[in-house]
């Protein structure tokens, strides 16, 4: 059976706390699994899937992308020498020239989950003394679950129209309203991505806040409406928020 594991990267707005939820509103009659927002990706992480399903996977964030590709490939090396909770010695790392492929890999997770508030600015500082380590360790399991994955560093839109499929499924959790400072790229303007939807002919399911712009613009297909908890840094997710779950089946 298809593991189910944790992200490996923080990152504001993940979906952890709701992904059971989350699961009881997906269809299980999907050959093609598509996530073009991946961020942690845990939605995919927690999924168990089936062995004749494909996987899609992408983010137009090149740095978080390559931490999937490298947990993919995972890089050979001593771990060991990263097994560490000492903050001025993980800056120390974090910090040095890149030396190889598993240096790579760890600036890359101390980027993503020991910088300010889930949203790995390069040049946020290092703040919490989280171990490299706990995740290094887990390598061989992530690259088991990411075997048959396609991943991709493009706009999401593409993503959709590239794999405009009927037997597809759509997981979508992009970028909420009001949070652009929270993100390396213009956030995508929700017309086009509603524009993208109408043309899509599998199922989707869309995470996003409740707000009445995005009701009227997304007004054509079916609301959940949850309550999520919060995590991530001041400005977005600390308090209890009201969201939406949007499908078109």
């Amino acid at each position: 059976m298809d593991q189910k594991l944790r992200t490996f990267l923080v990152r504001i707005g993940a979906k952890t706390r709701l992904r059971k939820l989350i699961y009881q509103y997906m269809p299980d009659d999907f050959d093609i699994y598509i996530e073009p927002y991946l961020g942690g990706g845990a939605i995919f992480l927690g999924y168990s899937f089936k062995p004749n399903q494909k996987i899609i996977l992408n983010d137009l964030d090149e740095n978080l992308i390559s931490a999937w590709r490298l947990m993919k490939n995972p890089p050979e090396g001593d771990i060991q020498q990263y097994n560490s909770r000492d903050l001025d010695n993980l800056k120390e790392i974090y910090y040095q020239e890149t030396k190889d492929d598993l240096h790579k890999l760890v600036k890359l997770l101390l980027l993503h989950n020991n910088t300010f508030g889930g949203t790995a600015r390069p040049t946020g500082k290092l703040y919490k003394p989280s171990n490299p380590y706990q995740k290094l360790k887990l390598m061989p399991k992530y690259k088991r679950k990411l075997a048959t994955a396609e991943i991709y560093n493009q706009d999401a839109i593409l993503t959709i129209k590239e794999n405009n499929h009927e037997k597809a499924f759509l997981y979508l959790d992009p970028p909420y309203e009001n949070s652009d400072k929270c993100y390396k790229y213009d956030l995508t303007p929700f017309e086009d991505l509603r524009d993208a939807l109408k043309e899509f002919k599998g199922k989707f399911l869309l995470s996003i806040n409740d707000s009445f712009n995005i009701r009227f613009i997304f007004k054509d297909y079916l609301f959940i409406e949850l309550e999520a908890g919060g995590q991530g840094n001041d400005s977005i997710g600390v308090k209890k928020r009201k969201e939406l779950l949007i499908k078109n089946f």
